[in-house]
């Protein structure tokens, strides 16, 4: 089955897991400044979910309102991924 839960992180001050639990919401937004990691938090998420799932338990929509990404597939199959 596909992952429910990913870590995604580590928080500073007691150094602990910091996880998305998708059984609790299963759709996720990712919000920041330019630099600050979002197509890495992207790309980490995707993978991890895209390594224990099959296709058909899993669809990812990503939105790029500026079109930074149309020319970089997050994966060069798109058979999870197309790009928007």
């Amino acid at each position: 089955p596909a992952p429910e839960r990913v870590v995604i992180g580590q928080r500073e001050e007691d150094l602990a897991s910091v996880a998305v639990d998708f059984t609790d919401n299963p759709l996720l937004m990712v919000f920041g400044d330019a630099k600050t990691g979002k197509t890495t938090l992207l790309r980490h998420l995707i993978r991890t979910i895209r390594e224990n799932s099959r296709p058909d338990q899993v669809a990812f929509t990503v939105i790029d309102r500026r079109l930074q990404l149309v020319d970089e597939p997050i994966f060069p199959d798109n058979e999870y991924t197309p790009n928007i």
